[in-house]
């Protein structure tokens, strides 16, 4: 435990009903699981990021476009209309943490607007979720306004 972080304990993510096929373990490198309202976007392990990355990829049927920044490689695509169409675009993905002892499990459901950012571009969007190599996984405020 780290005193300056608001530390979970995240054991699963399901992208569209389909678990990502990690570890418990994966989610604790670095500094583990911590929620930071002071971060915009999350970040998580690379071998988690590249299989949520892959589960959305594999959900998503729009046209890809490029990034507002070409300094970056975002994951973004075109032609999903306005933030009242993305559930028919986007998965939900839901975060499952361990229970505590006599608890129910503790799932945050992010609906597609927990997780992208608008691009520039009108109708396109872009996964607000990104690597952070082996430093831990950090879940900023964007999906902090998500359903428990």
């Amino acid at each position: 435990m780290h005193p300056a972080y608001y530390q979970v304990e995240l054991i699963a993510t399901v992208v569209g009903g389909n678990k990502v096929g990690v570890s418990p373990r994966a989610y604790s490198t670095g500094y583990g699981a911590v929620f930071d309202s002071g971060t915009t976007f999350s970040y998580f392990p690379s071998s988690v990021f590249n299989e949520i990355k892959k589960a959305v990829v594999n959900q998503v049927h729009l046209s890809s476009v490029a990034g507002p920044d070409p300094r970056y490689e975002d994951l973004c695509y075109a032609g999903a209309g306005d933030e009242s169409d993305l559930s028919k675009h986007f998965p939900d993905i839901v975060l499952e943490f361990k229970p505590l002892p006599g608890s129910p499990s503790a799932k945050l459901i992010l609906h597609p607007m927990n997780y992208l950012f608008a691009h520039t571009r009108p109708g396109a969007y872009c996964l607000g979720i990104f690597d952070n190599g082996s430093t831990g996984t950090l879940l900023g405020k964007l999906l902090l306004a998500a359903s428990l």
